[in-house]
């Protein structure tokens, strides 16, 4: 009996030992970029650094164990991006992020409203990039492409693009509330089609810096909302003689009891002149405080040159924050 009893206590011992913890859930992060290309290439890397940071962030403020795939500079080839998409081993409670900053285009024949990736090896269809990752069955799947979307059967490259700068406080609430509370997919591209995506070797992609833009603004809040993220993201982007629409799709629901589904947005954003973001709704228009005084500049000297940079005309010259 006792040697029973202590065989008994030694086998539940070794159980013990040898049963695994569970394991923390995973934040995979894929970021695409033509770092190499000798017009554009600072342009794509201050986008490539910025998704670094904001996935280095995320996975900070989650606990989710990051896992980071930057395939950029010389590396950057058709194959290498399939292969690193098709090896991803996904759990069913992982958060799944790729971002593209480079050049890109369309057939002219296409249907689909999702552009290519123009890649050595040829063009890869962002719409072949969501089925790959969508057959992953992740809980949250964020895609998002600064590039062009120009019907174009060449793709040829265009060569300019921008941005702004960052606002708020995040905190570690908002960033659990966004990214560990839902399950479903966020997708958004810097053009719809037809247009190109602009920016600049300062401030990077003129989308991927209002997608950060308006992501660092919720995250300073209390109630965060995708729908809310996005639409602000989505506000034109006035480029000389041209405009730049982003388009995105949400579809989300709650990942856990208690989770409130969130209501869509119901206004249109815009910029006015001096780069302040307005919202237009049915009851009526409201705008974000200018900070900004006419002691600073003489009254009409504001513009807003590509990518939101804010200017003042004077009699002297021209100067931009």
């Amino acid at each position: 009996m006792y040697r029973k009893k202590a065989f008994l206590f030694v086998t539940w011992s070794l159980l013990w030992v040898i049963v695994p913890s569970p394991m923390a859930d995973t934040l995979h992060t894929v970021v695409v970029a033509n770092t190499s290309d000798w017009q554009t290439g600072t342009s794509f890397s201050k986008d490539l650094s910025r998704i670094k940071e904001l996935a280095n962030a995320i996975s900070r403020h989650t606990q989710l164990t990051l896992k980071l795939y930057e395939i950029s500079g010389n590396h950057l080839t058709r194959n290498k991006v399939t292969s690193t998409l098709e090896k991803l081993s996904v759990e069913s409670n992982d958060v799944v992020i790729f971002h593209y900053a480079g050049h890109g285009g369309r057939a002219s024949n296409k249907s689909s409203p999702w552009p290519s990736m123009d890649i050595d090896g040829g063009p890869l269809d962002l719409d072949k990039v969501r089925i790959t990752l969508e057959n992953k069955k992740p809980r949250f799947l964020i895609i998002l492409a600064d590039t062009c979307n120009k019907f174009d059967d060449s793709l040829s490259p265009v060569w300019s693009r921008g941005g702004s700068s960052s606002r708020g406080t995040p905190s570690s609430e908002s960033y659990r509330q966004l990214f560990l509370n839902y399950r479903g997919h966020v997708f958004a591209f810097g053009a719809k089609p037809g247009q190109s995506s602009w920016g600049n070797s300062e401030h990077g992609g003129f989308f991927t810096e209002a997608f950060l833009n308006s992501l660092n603004k919720d995250l300073a809040s209390a109630n965060p909302n995708w729908h809310t993220i996005l639409k602000r993201a989505e506000a034109p982007i006035e480029i000389n003689n041209t405009v730049q629409n982003p388009q995105s799709k949400v579809n989300i629901q709650p990942a856990k009891e208690g989770v409130v589904q969130p209501t869509e947005d119901a206004c249109y954003y815009f910029y006015k002149p001096g780069g302040v973001l307005c919202c237009r709704s049915s009851s009526g228009t409201t705008c974000e405080q200018s900070k900004i005084t006419e002691e600073e500049c003489p009254a009409g000297g504001w513009f807003m040159k590509p990518g939101g940079v804010l200017c003042c005309r004077r009699p002297t010259g021209i100067t931009c924050r």
